[in-house]
């Protein structure tokens, strides 16, 4: 799954797959 954001982040954590 590819997420620009994370859900529980809320903001685009790309470091972080």
């Amino acid at each position: 799954v590819l997420n620009l954001v994370c859900s529980a982040c809320g903001k685009p954590c790309r470091s972080k797959t």
